[in-house]
């Protein structure tokens, strides 16, 4: 099945980057959950060759620490990519920062009581 809008059912926002917002959504390819970044092209004009290269960077990486890329497309003006979905994304850094009561400084790993 090709990769195109309709094969992917659009979920909640999950986050938003300076060239556009990156939502869920299942494929129904697969029943896979997976992250699409959406790009607005006429918005992102300045950063098109950017956004190329950051294709083509995704589609030759094969590493463990970046998201596998499934894909991209382009639909009434949008750029879309999709990319495997870490289920957990909160195990690569289990250690939230927080702030040392007495500085005010940010701590990387939580204080010891």
């Amino acid at each position: 099945m090709a990769l195109t809008s309709g094969r992917f059912e659009l979920g909640p926002r999950i986050g938003r980057g300076s060239s556009g917002d990156v939502h869920s959504a299942i494929d129904s390819a697969t029943g896979a959950v997976v992250a699409v970044k959406l790009v607005d092209l006429e918005e992102a004009e300045d950063e098109v060759e950017d956004i190329q290269r950051e294709i083509s960077y995704l589609a030759q990486c094969n590493s463990e620490f970046v998201t596998k890329y499934l894909g991209s497309w382009l639909c009434e003006g949008r750029c879309w990519i999709s990319e495997a979905l870490d289920p957990q994304p909160a195990t690569r850094n289990p250690q939230p920062a927080t702030r040392n009561p007495q500085s005010g400084a940010r701590n990387p790993q939580p204080a010891k009581p």
